[in-house]
Formats: structure tokens, sequence, C-alpha cells
């Protein structure tokens, strides 16, 4: 279990098979594991997201989240993504692959490093287009700001 302590801890070989994209997408974070005081699913946010998994923010104000829930725990994420085609409501599962306990503004948060596994073929396909269609937003705003970025 990759587990980091600080920013500066924060070195990580490049392992991925499928390229990352920043698209920040609102999400429920499901453990499947042991039980918490009360609750199992917390809000989160995707940080950036493939087909392979996912980097998720989840608050913890709490403080329910032990090292000993994180490890190798299977998860579900569930969204709701924004497409051309109209809104879907997907759930990827997956299991923690890492973890990093932060403060923001007083705030307790984790963030979740995940590996999706057996995402049926639809959620599959939804999320590739979704990738897709973010990725063309990516480079029509970076062409966007090139153009503006060159003008006298």
């Amino acid at each position: 279990m990759e587990h980091y302590q600080s920013s500066k801890d924060l070195t990580i070989e490049e392992r991925r098979q499928h390229t990352r994209y920043t698209i920040p997408t609102a999400a429920i974070c499901t453990f499947l594991k042991g039980t918490f005081p009360g609750k199992n699913c917390f809000q989160g946010f995707i940080h950036d997201i493939s087909l392979g998994g996912a980097s998720l923010e989840i608050k913890d104000e709490s403080l329910l989240i032990n090292d000993g829930y994180l490890q190798y725990t299977n998860v579900e994420i569930s969204c709701r993504l924004h497409t051309a085609e109209g809104v879907h409501k997907i759930t990827l599962p997956g299991i923690v692959r890492w973890y990093k306990k932060t403060t923001k503004k007083g705030k307790q948060f984790v963030l979740l490093g995940i590996q999706f596994l057996n995402v049926d073929q639809r959620t599959r396909e939804t999320l590739g287009n979704y990738l897709a269609q973010g990725a063309r937003d990516q480079t029509l705003m970076w062409n966007l700001w090139d153009t503006i970025s060159h003008q006298p």
C-alpha cells in the first residue's frame, strides 16, 4: 500500500495504462469493507479520471476514516456524467491503491487513488465518451488560450 505522509513524499512511478483527464466531477464514495460508526458513504470530488481509475478527494470531518479502512479497500464511486447526450449516472467499482490525508482550512480530507475493477461494458463506454468529450473541451480551451495570448 502506498501511503503518503506529505506532499514531499509524493513521488509516484508512472504505471498507468490510460490517459488521465482533469475533468472535475462530484462523486459519492462508498466503502465496501468494514463499517464506519454510522457511515460508509462520503461525498467527494474527482480530481482526475481515466478508463483505469481516478483520484478522488473526500471530506472526513468526523475523522471516521482510519488507515485500517483504507488499505486495499473495495469501493464504489457513483457520479453523474454530463455529456452531449444528457446526464448519465454511473457506478464505478474499484480498489484503493494509495491514499493521502490532508487538512485544508481546518477541515480533514483524504485523497484516494482508485483503480477501477470489473467495470461493465456499458459503463466503460459511457465513461469513454465522457473522457473523449472532456479531452476535446480541454484542447478547445488551450487552443483558445494560445490564440488570445498571442494577440498584440
